[in-house]
């Protein structure tokens, strides 16, 4: 996650193009589908978890998001945070 926030901070600096940001968005979301439920086990504090309030999850990865400081769609964050594995995140505690 590092590593994307301080590529986003050079591509602003630079006034990179619209396009270039919207492939980064793209790749950003790729790598971060397939990451998400490790990103959540280890860096969220979550006890007593119960898979039908995932709220504590849901604003978690919100706050990961906002981090990056460029607009993402509620669909891309929605979609994330469907391919986290609540059953997963639940077990791990």
């Amino acid at each position: 996650m590092d590593d994307y926030t301080e590529l986003l901070e050079l591509l602003v600096k630079v006034k990179s193009s619209n396009s270039l940001i919207d492939s980064f968005k793209i790749n950003f979301l790729e790598f971060y589908q397939e990451g998400i439920t490790e990103d959540v086990i280890t860096n969220l504090s979550v006890t007593g978890f119960d898979e039908a309030d995932d709220s504590e999850t849901l604003q978690y990865i919100q706050n990961q998001f906002k981090e990056l400081k460029i607009k993402f769609y509620d669909s891309d964050i929605g979609h994330i945070t469907n391919c986290c594995d609540l059953d997963d995140v639940q077990k791990s505690c």
